[in-house]
């Protein structure tokens, strides 16, 4: 990583673009912003331009919304997103829960953690539900989307931490099972470094 300091300050600011040149080590000036604009139909699309874009690295994004206490691949780098003392979204480096680089100049980090960004290698992936390019059925898939995740976040919301935490480690067992089959070491690790972490957390609540 080369730490970049973000260019544009404010409520539009370039932070998450700077925590993108800084793990890519790439100038700060071609990595473009990622925001939600005026146009966009769907909250998702701003993250479409993102993985278009990391493409060309071989890379693309896995989104997370995270408890603190439960951080993700708590060895790879990562970007931390959330709310900065400044009291707007703010974007940082992270490695686990901690933020390592801050690309605001005031290095304040982050008061609160509401999400992690993962650049991951890109393997084999497909797209579900949409085909020949049609936009209606493009917006019927996200929309569906949309419903599924409101229905797993109200799922979520109602697990006590241990439960889960089960829940995470049946998921996280199955995709390394999938990873091993498909001869893809790095995920398969990743899979079993999150599934200590999950077994550690339940042993402890137990």
């Amino acid at each position: 990583m080369l730490p970049v300091t973000q260019s544009v300050i404010g409520p539009r600011g370039n932070c998450f673009s700077a925590c993108l040149a800084s793990l890519l080590e790439v100038p700060l000036e071609t990595v473009p912003f990622f925001l939600s604009e005026p146009g966009d139909t769907h909250r998702f699309h701003w993250a479409s331009r993102l993985d278009a874009w990391l493409s060309q690295f071989g890379l693309y994004a896995l989104h997370f919304a995270a408890d603190p206490a439960r951080a993700v691949f708590p060895g790879c780098l990562h970007i931390i997103t959330g709310i900065s003392p400044r009291g707007r979204p703010h974007a940082c480096i992270g490695k686990g829960p901690r933020v390592i680089w801050d690309p605001h100049p005031d290095r304040s980090g982050l008061s609160e953690i509401d999400g992690f960004v993962i650049l991951s290698p890109t393997w084999e992936r497909s797209v579900v539900g949409v085909s020949g390019g049609d936009p209606g059925r493009l917006q019927a898939f996200l929309d569906s989307a949309e419903r599924v995740l409101a229905d797993i976040g109200a799922f979520r919301a109602s697990l006590g931490p241990r439960d889960l935490a089960l829940l995470q480690i049946g998921l996280h067992a199955s995709h390394m099972e999938e990873a091993i089959v498909a001869g893809d070491e790095l995920r398969a690790k990743a899979h079993l470094r999150a599934l200590a972490a999950l077994v550690q957390q339940v042993r402890e609540a137990a």
